[in-house]
């Protein structure tokens, strides 16, 4: 769909009104500063969203202040003592080595020494792709979008609300 002439014209802005000029589907805001809810659960509806095909998206600890940046993924990991750390991946558009998360989780963290064997999730590439636990996101970032291209959003038979703007 090239509705101003390319995609390029898709840039500033609200991730919101990209999702609607992209896909038609309904973009739901969960804004950090109000949200009380566990994290989990949010980890859990990025999760879901991942799995039915639709789309999830400051200057501190390596991150650019005001700045859209993209999920690319959600993945939980388990620990050598049993722990389940939910995990999202991330990615700044502009792909910029330096400005790559710096904290828990990241490229060169020490957090992935304590994870049991068989996970591949780890790569140091300094790419700007980069993972970060749902603690920290929430922290760090003011607020995600997720764009519903349905309204069963996790394929559960079920229509979803929309409970966020």
């Amino acid at each position: 769909m090239r509705l101003h002439g390319s995609y390029s014209v898709v840039e500033g802005g609200w991730p919101s009104d990209a999702y609607l000029s992209l896909t038609g589907g309904v973009a739901e805001t969960i804004d950090f500063a109000t949200y009380n809810d566990h994290p989990y659960d949010l980890f859990r509806r990025i999760a879901n969203a991942f799995g039915s095909g639709g789309l999830a998206d400051e200057d501190n600890m390596g991150l650019v202040r005001a700045h859209a940046y993209s999920l690319t993924g959600a993945e939980v990991v388990m620990r050598h003592d049993g722990e389940m750390i939910p995990l999202v991946r991330i990615r700044n558009p502009h792909g910029h080595q330096s400005e790559e998360w710096h904290g828990k989780w990241s490229d060169r963290s020490d957090e992935w020494s304590t994870l049991q064997m068989g996970n591949n999730l780890h790569h140091d590439n300094e790419d700007g792709e980069f993972w970060m636990n749902m603690d920290d996101f929430i922290r760090y970032f003011d607020q995600t979008t997720i764009c519903s291209l349905t309204p069963d959003f996790d394929i559960d038979g079920r229509s979803d609300p929309l409970r966020h703007s």
